[in-house]
This record gives C-alpha cells, structure tokens and sequence, in this order.
C-alpha cells in the first residue's frame, strides 16, 4: 500500500494530514498500522507501514528503522507467541480482538499491555497500552487529585483562621488606633486569600501540563506574604523571625503549590517548637547549580534521622506524638516540590535545630 493510499483511508478522520499527524502523534497508546503481505495466497507477513510516537518509544526504535519492515522478520517473537496468526485471523475475518499480553524481559517494550487489534482494508491497526504506565498515570492523577484537596483544606483554613483571629479583636478593642492596624491587616489577609483562591481555580479549569502551569515568583515576596498569615501566632510566641532571602530572588513555580509548601514548612516550625525556648526561624536563600535553594532552619524539637531518615517523607509518618498530627504535609510537600522539577531534604539534630532545603530548578 503506498502512502497515497495509507492516507486516503484516513481521510474519515477530521482536518488535515497536519492535523491528523498531531493527533496520531498525541495519542498515549501506541499505533501500528500494518499491511499484509501476500505470497502465493497466502499472508507470509505485515509490514509495518506507519506508526506514532508512543510505538517509536515502546519499541526504543526511530520510525525510520521500523517503517517499510516486516514486523515477523524485524520481531520473531510474533511467529513464536502466536501473535502473527491473531493478526492474520483479525485481517482476514474482519473482526476486532482485544486481549492483555506481556512481552518478556530481553524484548523491545517488555511488560504487560493491553491490546486491540483493528482490520481495516489493507491489514491490521494495533492499539497497546502500557498497563504499568497507565497505574503510574492513574497513581499521578489521584496524587494531583488528593494534592488539590489538601491545599483547599489546609490554605482556606489557615486564612480563615488568620481573618477570624483578626476579626475578634476589631470587635473588642476600643482603641481606633488598633482598629486601623487590625483592618490593614485584614486587607492584607482578604487580598492574600484572594490570590489562593485564583491560582486554585486556575489548577481546577486550565488542563495542561505543570511546566505550562509554573509562573516566575519572588521568593521573598512569597515568603513574606506568608508570615504575615502567621503574624498573630509569631507575635504571641514573640518568635524571633529573620528572613534573609535576597530581594527579587526569582523561582519558577506553581503558584499554588509554592504557597502550600511554605504553609505547610512554617507552620510546621511553629506546631513543633520547643516548648522551652524562644521560637526563632531563619529563611535565606542561595544559587544551587541551575536553580535557588530555600533554606528554613528553627530551633525547634527536631527529628531523629537515625531512625526515621527513610520515613520522614511518608504518608501518615508522625514523629512527635501530637493528637493533631496527620503526617501528610510532608509527603504532600515532598510530591508538589517535585512535580515541579525540584527537590527537597532534611537535616535535623533532636532538640537542638532543624532544616528543609528545597530547590527549584528552571
């Protein structure tokens, strides 16, 4: 079958051959179109004679070295597992078979798939899915998923909490002086909330890619913005705060995920201060490579690495006891610095200090 002909059968689909291509291309299951090759009466063969991106990287083969091959010569594996005679069977009955299969270990593309194996007037079209790429993908999605619902419950909450704090005092102070910083402050906490609930809604309605996501952000404005949400709590500590973070230090961010993240570090230093001692928190920032690396360091309880170095990250992993704890912030921390290309890691000393280096890469 020419290329010609290969195209005019794709004419049903919508728009051009560019088009077509993107959409060929696009798809997350691999395709092969094959045409059946006749000798004597007889199907001896397929050749392949196109196939999309996702089939270039199951097989780890340019297009180039597979197109216009015989898939039985180029994959003996097709005569020895039967795979030939179910497309011979699909092609010459006309009738579409779907079916899970596993390529073993030593082939191209090995692991297990699920297939569908269509006739059309020439041959056969396969469709295979990774099986194991699909449970990363859904892994991913319920992470993203259980990722949106904790930053809705734990941002809103924490201004929430912020505003209603400051609400109760412009109710009972008399003085008009307080009164006026209280609904500064105020303004400050509704605008912030307001930010949160936008990049929220934008994680919510814009279906693309984190990369496409991810804004250019100054750190130190963004840390800023945050501490004032703690204001009242670092007040009544009289923590001390130092934020040594360069002015315009740019990091390149989900907005959304960088506020959660700080959210989540700083209040953390506050929930496990040390009860005998002044809290004091020191946020600086340096170049790391080809990224910036956030530094936060207090002077808190601290962790025991020695036993729970591996577990520090985990889901539902606590360390201190407290009736409030969850242990998800972390894991959730964890998983939105490195859906952004960054990473992040501990050092602590048990009752003495502790500090969360995250870097962000371009």
């Amino acid at each position: 079958m020419s290329k010609q002909t290969h195209q005019a059968d794709l004419q049903h689909l919508p728009g051009n051959e560019q088009l077509m291509r993107l959409t060929f291309n696009s798809s997350l299951e691999a395709i092969y179109i094959l045409e059946a090759v006749w000798e004597k009466e007889a199907v001896v063969d397929f050749l392949i004679r196109d196939i999309n991106k996702k089939a270039e990287e199951e097989m780890q083969m340019d297009r180039k070295g597979l197109v216009n091959k015989h898939i039985c010569k180029l994959f003996p594996i097709n005569i020895e597992n039967g795979y030939f005679e179910q497309y011979k069977e699909v092609y010459l009955f006309r009738k579409m078979l779907s079916q899970e299969y596993t390529v073993p270990e030593g082939y191209p593309g090995a692991g297990d798939y699920f297939q569908q194996i269509v006739p059309y007037s020439e041959g056969v079209i396969i469709y295979n899915r990774n099986n194991s790429e699909l449970l990363a993908v859904t892994r991913d999605q319920n992470m993203r998923l259980r990722s949106f619902a904790y930053i809705v419950s734990h941002n809103i909450r924490s201004h929430s909490s912020n505003i209603s704090g400051i609400t109760n005092l412009l109710q009972t102070t008399p003085s008009e002086e307080d009164r006026a910083m209280f609904l500064d402050m105020l303004a400050t906490s509704t605008n912030i909330l307001d930010q949160t609930i936008n990049h929220l809604n934008e994680i919510l309605t814009i279906q693309q890619t984190t990369d496409q996501l991810m804004e250019t952000m100054d750190l130190r404005v963004e840390v800023e913005k945050t501490l004032s949400i703690f204001a009242q709590d670092l007040g009544l500590l009289q923590a001390q705060i130092i934020n040594d973070i360069p002015e315009n230090t740019q990091v390149r961010v989900v907005p959304a995920y960088l506020e959660s993240i700080l959210l989540n570090l700083l209040s953390n230093a506050i929930k496990y201060r040390d009860p005998d001692r002044p809290l004091k928190i020191h946020l600086f920032s340096s170049i790391f490579g080809q990224g910036v690396r956030l530094s936060i360091t207090d002077n808190g309880l601290g962790i025991d690495l020695s036993r729970h170095s591996e577990h520090v990250f985990g889901m539902y992993k606590t360390f201190h006891g407290n009736p409030d704890a969850r242990g998800f912030g972390l894991f959730l921390t964890k998983s939105q610095v490195e859906a952004m290309g960054g990473t992040i890691e501990l050092d602590s000393e048990i009752g003495k200090v502790s500090t969360f280096k995250v870097t962000f890469y371009e």
